[in-house]
């Protein structure tokens, strides 16, 4: 028999983990075989909770008409200040032609002085894209003592 080398016995490993073809042998088949269509059924969605408190009082709520949908925004009125991170989260899916939002930020980290209501402002936004209006007639934002409705 004659002395085949290591390059004699590379090439017969090769040819002969192509000769396994589309078996789960071939290593070079391992990770470029496509994987089926995933479905919603396949895909488990989690919805995020929102640990953030209501604001106390909405104090004004406006759409603004864009191409492609529009912004609302909100004023929220704190009993302090130094309430950040503030944002209007949307309570799901809209009902009965409404679509509610919820005017949510963290208090202060330590005590803070109420001051002048100007001073304690927060103003806010959100795009509502128009596929999300369809059936929608009516805007809600809400916080903890309030809620304010606008009509499209």
């Amino acid at each position: 028999m004659a002395h085949i080398g290591r390059n004699g016995l590379l090439l017969i490993a090769g040819l002969m983990l192509a000769g396994c073809g589309d078996s789960g042998l071939n290593p070079f088949g391992w990770f470029s075989r496509p994987a089926g269509p995933e479905t919603l059924e396949d895909i488990e969605i989690a919805r995020s909770i929102d640990n953030r408190p209501l604001i106390v009082q909405v104090a004004e709520v406006r759409a603004e008409r864009l191409p492609g949908g529009v912004i609302l925004r909100a004023t929220a009125l704190p009993p302090t200040q130094g309430w950040y991170s503030a944002a209007l989260v949307s309570d799901g899916e809209a009902e009965n032609g409404v679509l509610s939002f919820a005017l949510r930020a963290y208090p202060p980290l330590s005590p803070q002085p109420s001051s002048t209501v100007q001073s304690r402002r927060i103003d806010v936004g959100a795009y509502i894209s128009d596929a999300s209006l369809a059936g929608v007639t009516t805007l809600r934002v809400r916080a903890g003592r309030n809620a304010i409705s606008v009509r499209r």
